[in-house]
C-alpha cells in the first residue's frame, strides 16, 4: 500500500514537471488559445490517475 501511494506521488511529480515544462517551451500557445494546451494537462493528470484511483479502492476495501 505505501508503494502504491508512493509510486502515485512520483508519477505525479513527474507529469506536474512534464506540464510546466511543456508551458515554458510553448508559452505563446499558452496565452493564444490557452484552453486547448490547459485541456490537454487535465487530460494528462485524468489519465495518469485513474488506475491509481481504481488500485486504491481495491486495496483499500482488502
Amino acid at each position: 500500500m505505501r508503494g502504491l501511494i508512493v509510486l502515485w506521488i512520483v508519477v505525479n511529480i513527474i507529469a506536474i514537471i512534464s506540464a510546466l515544462f511543456s508551458v515554458h517551451l510553448s508559452p505563446d500557445t499558452l496565452f493564444k488559445f490557452p484552453y486547448l494546451h490547459l485541456l490537454s494537462i487535465g487530460s494528462l493528470f485524468f489519465l495518469i490517475n485513474l488506475p491509481f484511483y481504481a488500485a486504491y479502492d481495491r486495496l483499500r476495501e482488502d
